[in-house]
Protein backbone atom coordinates (compact mmCIF):
# COMPACT_ATOMS: atom_id res chain seq x y z
CA UNK A 1 0.00 0.00 0.00
CA UNK A 2 1.43 3.42 -0.89
CA UNK A 3 2.35 5.59 2.06
CA UNK A 4 -0.18 8.32 1.23
CA UNK A 5 -2.84 6.16 -0.42
CA UNK A 6 -6.07 5.13 1.25
CA UNK A 7 -6.95 1.47 1.02
CA UNK A 8 -10.32 1.66 -0.69
CA UNK A 9 -10.73 -2.12 -0.54
CA UNK A 10 -11.52 -1.82 3.14
CA UNK A 11 -14.72 0.07 2.63
CA UNK A 12 -16.41 1.34 -0.47
CA UNK A 13 -19.87 2.02 -1.82
CA UNK A 14 -19.71 -1.15 -3.91
CA UNK A 15 -18.71 -3.24 -0.90
CA UNK A 16 -21.55 -1.86 1.21
CA UNK A 17 -24.07 -2.30 -1.59
CA UNK A 18 -22.75 -5.81 -2.10
CA UNK A 19 -23.94 -6.98 1.30
CA UNK A 20 -26.89 -9.32 1.09
CA UNK A 21 -28.99 -10.15 4.07
CA UNK A 22 -31.24 -13.14 4.30
CA UNK A 23 -34.81 -12.25 5.07
CA UNK A 24 -36.62 -13.97 7.89
CA UNK A 25 -40.36 -14.43 7.46
CA UNK A 26 -40.24 -12.39 4.26
CA UNK A 27 -39.68 -8.91 5.65
CA UNK A 28 -37.12 -8.98 8.52
CA UNK A 29 -33.39 -9.35 8.14
CA UNK A 30 -31.37 -11.82 10.14
CA UNK A 31 -29.88 -9.68 12.93
CA UNK A 32 -26.75 -11.83 13.04
CA UNK A 33 -25.97 -11.10 9.37
CA UNK A 34 -26.69 -7.39 9.79
CA UNK A 35 -24.55 -7.21 12.93
CA UNK A 36 -21.66 -9.00 11.20
CA UNK A 37 -21.82 -6.52 8.31
CA UNK A 38 -21.99 -3.58 10.71
CA UNK A 39 -18.96 -4.88 12.69
CA UNK A 40 -17.02 -5.36 9.45
CA UNK A 41 -17.91 -1.84 8.29
CA UNK A 42 -17.08 -0.43 11.76
CA UNK A 43 -13.69 -2.20 11.71
CA UNK A 44 -12.97 -0.81 8.23
CA UNK A 45 -14.01 2.70 9.28
CA UNK A 46 -11.89 2.45 12.44
CA UNK A 47 -8.86 1.34 10.39
CA UNK A 48 -9.42 4.23 7.97
CA UNK A 49 -9.75 6.69 10.84
CA UNK A 50 -6.53 5.35 12.40
CA UNK A 51 -4.82 5.63 9.03
CA UNK A 52 -6.14 9.16 8.62
CA UNK A 53 -4.92 10.06 12.11
CA UNK A 54 -1.47 8.66 11.31
CA UNK A 55 -1.39 10.63 8.07
CA UNK A 56 -2.44 13.82 9.89
CA UNK A 57 0.36 13.26 12.42
CA UNK A 58 2.82 12.78 9.56
CA UNK A 59 1.56 15.96 7.89
CA UNK A 60 2.04 17.87 11.17
CA UNK A 61 5.59 16.46 11.48
CA UNK A 62 6.37 17.53 7.92
CA UNK A 63 4.87 20.97 8.50
CA UNK A 64 7.05 21.34 11.62
CA UNK A 65 10.09 20.22 9.66
CA UNK A 66 9.24 22.67 6.91
CA UNK A 67 8.94 25.43 9.51
CA UNK A 68 12.31 24.45 11.01
CA UNK A 69 13.95 24.35 7.58
CA UNK A 70 12.43 27.72 6.68
CA UNK A 71 13.69 29.24 9.94
CA UNK A 72 17.14 27.74 9.35
CA UNK A 73 17.24 29.10 5.81
CA UNK A 74 16.23 32.55 7.02
CA UNK A 75 18.96 32.41 9.66
CA UNK A 76 21.53 31.33 7.07
CA UNK A 77 20.40 34.15 4.77
CA UNK A 78 20.69 36.68 7.59
CA UNK A 79 24.13 35.41 8.59
CA UNK A 80 25.36 35.43 5.00
CA UNK A 81 24.11 39.00 4.58
CA UNK A 82 25.91 39.99 7.79
CA UNK A 83 29.11 38.30 6.60
CA UNK A 84 28.87 40.06 3.23
CA UNK A 85 28.25 43.42 4.91
CA UNK A 86 31.14 42.88 7.31
CA UNK A 87 33.43 41.84 4.44
CA UNK A 88 32.44 44.90 2.41
CA UNK A 89 33.09 47.17 5.39
CA UNK A 90 36.47 45.58 6.02
CA UNK A 91 37.36 45.86 2.33
CA UNK A 92 36.34 49.53 2.27
CA UNK A 93 38.38 50.16 5.42
CA UNK A 94 41.41 48.42 3.90
CA UNK A 95 41.02 50.44 0.68
CA UNK A 96 40.83 53.69 2.65
CA UNK A 97 43.91 52.75 4.69
CA UNK A 98 45.85 51.91 1.52
CA UNK A 99 44.68 55.15 -0.12
CA UNK A 100 45.95 57.07 2.92
CA UNK A 101 49.28 55.22 2.68
CA UNK A 102 49.50 56.12 -1.00
CA UNK A 103 48.87 59.78 -0.20
CA UNK A 104 51.52 59.70 2.51
CA UNK A 105 54.00 58.08 0.12
CA UNK A 106 53.22 60.67 -2.57
CA UNK A 107 53.84 63.44 -0.05
CA UNK A 108 57.14 61.85 1.00
CA UNK A 109 58.16 61.45 -2.65
CA UNK A 110 57.29 65.09 -3.29
CA UNK A 111 59.34 66.18 -0.25
CA UNK A 112 62.28 64.02 -1.38
CA UNK A 113 62.11 65.52 -4.90
CA UNK A 114 62.11 69.02 -3.40
CA UNK A 115 65.12 68.12 -1.26
CA UNK A 116 66.86 66.64 -4.30
CA UNK A 117 66.19 69.77 -6.33
CA UNK A 118 67.36 71.96 -3.43
CA UNK A 119 70.59 69.97 -2.97
CA UNK A 120 71.12 69.89 -6.73
CA UNK A 121 70.75 73.68 -6.87
CA UNK A 122 73.07 74.13 -3.89
CA UNK A 123 75.60 71.75 -5.45
CA UNK A 124 75.44 73.63 -8.78
CA UNK A 125 75.93 76.91 -6.95
CA UNK A 126 78.89 75.44 -5.07
CA UNK A 127 80.36 74.05 -8.30
CA UNK A 128 79.89 77.43 -10.02
CA UNK A 129 81.44 79.17 -7.04
CA UNK A 130 84.41 76.80 -7.08
CA UNK A 131 84.73 77.23 -10.86
CA UNK A 132 84.70 81.02 -10.53
CA UNK A 133 87.31 80.94 -7.76
CA UNK A 134 89.41 78.50 -9.77
CA UNK A 135 89.19 80.73 -12.85
CA UNK A 136 90.16 83.75 -10.73
CA UNK A 137 93.12 81.91 -9.26
CA UNK A 138 94.21 80.82 -12.70
CA UNK A 139 93.89 84.41 -13.96
CA UNK A 140 95.78 85.74 -10.95
CA UNK A 141 98.55 83.20 -11.33
CA UNK A 142 99.05 84.12 -14.95
CA UNK A 143 99.46 87.81 -14.34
Amino acid sequence: MPEWGVNLMKISRAKIEGYEFAAIKGKYYDIKNVNEAMYEIADDVEELLDELSDKNKRIKELENREKDVTEALLMVKKLSEEIITRAKNEAEKAIMEKAAEVLTLKEEISQLKNLRDKYKQELLEEVNSISSKTAELINNVGK
